[in-house]
């Protein structure tokens, strides 16, 4: 048996095990803005749940991400929300990189995380928590990308503003 296959195995068995249902969500190419509420019902309150969001970063990025509970009271809740952003690519016989792990609940709208100067690749999200609510749980991420400029964008840009500096010399000369 192929080694990606068996890893694949290995981490649907152990899914099985924890009871809660994994749902894996491919992003592809990543837009400027990805969004997803998931919602985990109620067959599956005081279980675990992990699910993933696959995504490629086509050139080297920043990345910012927001992930929050929707909890209402006893009826939706989910608690010690956890999202990791892993580098690589999902379920394959690579290990993946951690790159980064935030902490979310009902109270983190605002609280957006950064990842900067990521390289061009594949990556996923994580997302884990334990559904605590009575109809079980919902949560919302929101994941934003901005390339980063290349150095030759740069040097334009200076020589730019030296031929602008320059003219505007002449002007007050002339």
């Amino acid at each position: 048996m192929q080694l990606s296959k068996m890893k694949s195995l290995i981490a649907g068995l152990s899914l099985l095990a924890a009871g809660a249902q994994a749902q894996v969500i491919d992003w592809d190419i990543h837009d400027a803005t990805e969004f997803e509420t998931v919602r985990h019902n109620q067959l599956e309150t005081g279980l675990i749940f992990q699910d993933y969001f696959t995504f490629t970063l086509p050139s080297t990025s920043h990345l910012w991400s927001n992930t929050v509970a929707s909890n209402l009271g006893s009826v939706l809740r989910i608690s010690a929300g956890k999202l990791d952003l892993y580098s690589g690519s999902f379920f394959d016989v690579t290990p993946d990189a951690l790159v980064g792990t935030h902490l979310y609940d009902g109270t983190t709208g605002d609280a957006t995380h950064t990842f900067s100067n990521l390289a061009a690749g594949n990556y996923y999200y994580k997302v884990t928590g334990l559904l605590t609510g009575v109809l079980g749980g919902q949560y919302t991420i929101t994941s934003a990308v901005s390339p980063v400029p290349e150095p030759e964008t740069y040097a334009l840009m200076g020589l730019g503003l030296v031929g602008l500096i320059a003219a505007r010399r002449r002007k007050h000369k002339g």
